[in-house]
């Protein structure tokens, strides 16, 4: 009987506690159904995902097969543009050597003008001081000349002023001497007639 009490206490020590594990282990499950849904669900999503990735990785592979069929294009064309360019800069380095050899040769000419031009000033600044003396000297000489002639023309205006009064004082004395000429001869009728 001992073992039936026992198994009795067992059952109802234990029984209670049972009722409750398993109420745990339903609400587990439960949960356990739920998590496992949940895990079928990102199983799948995982799955698309992975489908996805296998289309976005076929996608890069294309891409990549472009970027490297332009890279190509791009270094054909680089090298195109470098051999231009050495061409086009052996070019513009010969005509600025051709340049600066015209430039040197007309700073020269330049050069070779301006002495000319110094000299031609030299002369023109000589001819200009001996044209200046001479015109200083001539100034002079006609100022003299001009002097000497004012003398003399006032000695002619003189000579001229002194003529014409004594061609005036000769016709006043021609005058007086005809008005005594002819008073004296009619004196002497006043005086015939009256003798």
């Amino acid at each position: 009987m001992e073992t039936g009490v026992i198994l009795e206490a067992v059952k109802k020590a234990l029984l209670p506690e049972l009722t409750k594990i398993n109420s745990r282990l339903d609400r587990i499950e439960g949960r356990m159904d739920g998590m496992s849904a949940r895990m079928d669900e990102m199983s799948a999503r995982m799955s698309d995902i992975n489908e996805q990735l296998i289309y976005l990785g076929q996608r890069l592979d294309a891409i990549n097969a472009r970027i490297d069929a332009t890279n190509e294009r791009i270094d054909a064309v680089r090298g195109e543009l470098i051999n231009r360019i050495e061409l086009v800069r052996g070019e513009v380095n010969a005509l600025r050597s051709d340049l600066i050899a015209r430039i040197d040769e007309t700073n020269k000419r330049i050069d070779e003008t301006n002495k000319r031009i110094d000299e031609t000033n030299k002369r023109i600044d000589e001819t200009n001081q001996t044209v200046n003396t001479r015109i200083d000297t001539l100034r002079a000489d006609l100022s003299n000349k001009i002097d000497n002639l004012n003398m003399r023309l006032d000695r002619l205006y003189e000579v001229i002023v002194r003529r014409d009064e004594h061609t005036l004082l000769s016709k006043r004395v021609k005058r007086l001497e005809e008005r005594g000429r002819g008073e004296e001869v009619e004196r002497k009728e006043t005086v015939a007639v009256a003798v």
